[in-house]
């Protein structure tokens, strides 16, 4: 791209955002762990603002709904939880959002908080069982409209838009339905800034489905053996934290609210039994056993249940080894647990020693040219290890990444007294620290970290960074997959000059800047075209097959090589300031590494060489990205 701006106007950007608030956090998804204020008009009330509207007295008859099919502005305070009615907080695990959505503190609110969107489109589903429904909300100068369906029936329009802020306001409300599940859905029509918002919905029953029958945990013995939540034999990925639980078998239970977290074990034994909680405040897991998916347990229910048998699966060859991997489907502020995992007939066994090749396990040595190393790695000579060698180093900081293809992956190394630690990393996701230092004699050939019940069709990324400072080492032997190594786009020729263009970058140092660098070099081809949407693949091909190209080919085959060495990348088509005013048509590519997103801008770089086009945040730019 040419003859751009290279001034920033980060005051403006920065003023703009504030005059939105409270709308900057809106463009994100669904982060249930931000607390935002509310803006003037929709704030807890303060000096001038008005009083939450008086709720009906407790056992008096629900407000009858407005007649006309687009309800008005006139204040209708919200139905009082008569016996009869229940509310359900705008947290409620029955509710399921779609677009960008926010919370936000209201203390005027029922639950002293609302999720809040300005997002046309966006919707909100709350799945209930019974006669009757209420959703209560906010009406406020501020506020849009939206519309509501029950069912999927034909769909009523709702007003917010009040001269006047009123909270805790019957928005929409429903009685003399049958006595089953219902579904009631919300969908944004008003667009920025106007708001929408879920205080709490009110129903004639309850929130989600009627509770099923309790399944108790299997006790021990009768060839049962109970492995707790603290057993060595299990091996957790991602955050989970011990808390204590009286009601539970050991008096207390692993925790997570983290989606992608992970528990897994390998057992010998005819049946396996997971253990764990039933309650409103938990959510789902897939459960995976030997490769094959078992499905999704639902943990969610209206009232607490302890140990409780979560997946229960008998008839498995005891003879042979088996892995049952659980992982957390459902994100925050959900729960899942485990309290026990139970084997029948048989044991659990460790992950200790390394996998053998076979079954659909592929080994790859280390000398492998898809395994990218960082800086300050070496190759020392080691007998017993798998090829007779390892990639070894002692930097503190120093990483190994891949691209597979695959449901399983293991990294194999060696224990020793001189060893240290390294973080793993899988898909962006922090799955735990490695600890190899070991009081014995050194142990070789060791699974040091053992994953399966991936996706088998979808490209993962394992990355291993050094935590330990020297003179500990840490080391990769090989890697076993159950699926195959290396990147692919899912076009034979642009995947073929991409291994090509990776063998002359080579797979040690800083191979981003590297690719970086690579695709900076090529000649400047003006096209009109402006694409939209991922352009990566036929982009970056045509950027080869013509040996140059605009803004968005050089974005695109940067892009694909980043992805090709593991790296999360995306392609954006955006725009940037034009000289001589306005804006112009520009693509760039965005790199998200530890949950931060990163700019590099391959086309503008050749154009201003002077300045850092690599790896700098939005706030850092040398121009003004708007996407």
């Amino acid at each position: 791209m040419r003859n751009y701006l290279s001034r920033i106007s980060v005051f403006c950007a920065v003023m703009l955002l504030i005059s939105m608030l409270p709308l900057a956090a809106f463009g994100a998804s669904i982060a249930t762990t931000d607390t935002v204020e509310l803006a003037p008009g929709v704030a807890d009330p303060g000096a001038g603002a008005p009083s939450p509207a008086p709720a009906s007295a407790p056992g008096s008859a629900p407000a009858a709904p407005a007649p006309a099919s687009t309800l008005t502005s006139d204040p209708a305070s919200a139905t009082a939880a008569a016996p009869a009615w229940n509310t359900y907080q705008e947290t409620n695990l029955n509710i399921s959002y779609a677009g960008a959505w926010s919370k936000a503190s209201s203390s005027a609110s029922s639950g002293g908080a609302v999720w809040l969107t300005s997002a046309k489109g966006a919707s909100a589903t709350f799945t209930f069982t019974g006669t009757g429904v209420e959703w209560i909300g906010i009406k406020a100068a501020t506020y849009g409209t939206a519309t509501v369906s029950v069912d999927g029936g034909s769909a009523t329009t709702v007003k917010m838009t009040a001269s006047s802020t009123s909270y805790q306001q019957a928005l929409f409300h429903k009685e003399s339905l049958t006595n089953k599940t219902h579904t009631l859905k919300i969908t944004v029509t008003s667009a920025k800034p106007k708001l929408v918002c879920i205080d709490a919905f009110k129903v004639q029953g309850i929130a989600g489905v009627p509770d099923p029958a309790p399944h108790p945990a299997t006790p021990s013995g009768n060839g049962w053996v109970a492995y707790t939540e603290t057993s060595a034999y299990l091996n957790y990925y991602g955050t989970w934290t011990k808390a204590a639980s009286s009601a539970s078998a050991g008096g207390a239970v692993k925790l997570t609210n983290k989606k992608g977290a992970a528990f897994q074990i390998r057992f010998k034994g005819d049946a396996i039994e997971w253990d764990g909680i039933r309650a409103a405040t938990y959510g789902k897991a897939q459960v995976t056993l030997d490769t094959v998916s078992q499905g999704t347990v639902n943990m969610t229910t209206n009232a607490t249940y302890h140990k409780q048998a979560l997946f229960r699966k008998s008839g498995l060859d005891a003879s042979k080894v088996h892995t049952l991997t659980v992982t957390v489907t459902s994100a925050a502020p959900a729960l899942v647990c485990i309290d026990n995992i139970m084997v029948h007939g048989g044991s659990a066994l460790s992950f200790a020693p390394a996998t053998a090749a076979g079954n659909g396990w592929n080994a790859y040595q280390e000398t492998s040219s898809y395994v990218y190393y960082s800086n300050g790695w070496s190759k020392a000579t080691s007998g017993p290890c798998s090829g007779g060698a390892v990639r070894l180093t002692r930097t503190k900081g120093a990483f190994f990444q891949v691209v597979f293809k695959g449901d399983a992956i293991e990294w194999d190394g060696i224990l020793a007294k001189t060893y240290g630690s390294a973080v793993v990393v899988l898909d962006g996701v922090t799955q735990k620290t490695v600890t190899m230092t070991i009081s014995s004699a050194t142990q070789y050939q060791q699974a040091l970290f053992h994953r399966e019940g991936l996706n088998p069709n979808a490209l993962h990324t394992l990355r291993v960074v050094v935590s330990s400072s020297a003179p500990k080492l840490v080391c990769l032997d090989r890697l076993m997959i159950r699926g195959t190594i290396g990147w692919t786009s899912g076009n034979a020729s642009l995947d073929s000059r991409i291994r090509t263009i990776q063998s002359q970058l080579g797979s040690t140092g800083d191979v981003l800047l590297k690719s970086f660098n690579y695709v900076r070099a090529f000649p400047y081809i003006r096209t009109p075209d402006i694409p939209t949407g991922d352009y990566s693949v036929p982009y970056a091909l045509s950027m080869l097959q013509k040996h140059g190209g605009n803004c968005y080919r050089f974005a695109a085959l940067f892009c694909v090589l980043a992805r090709a060495y593991g790296y999360n990348a995306k392609v954006i088509s955006g725009t940037v300031p034009r000289i001589g005013g306005g804006r112009a048509p520009h693509g760039w590519v965005e790199i998200t590494q530890n949950g931060k997103v990163y700019v590099c801008d391959p086309d503008l770089s050749k154009n201003y060489p002077s300045r850092n086009w690599f790896m700098f945040t939005y706030s850092q730019a040398p121009t003004d990205y708007r996407k």
